[in-house]
């Protein structure tokens, strides 16, 4: 299994959707999130 990390950084007042959320099921893939 392969593992890609990388880091996503939004202003607060930009995020008005769970953007984190509609990635993980549009593409499948399992988000891990720290330092929220």
């Amino acid at each position: 299994m392969s593992h890609l990390r990388f880091h996503i950084r939004f202003p607060e007042e930009k995020i008005r959707q769970p953007i984190i959320y509609q990635i993980g099921r549009e593409y499948n893939v399992v988000t891990d999130v720290r330092r929220a």
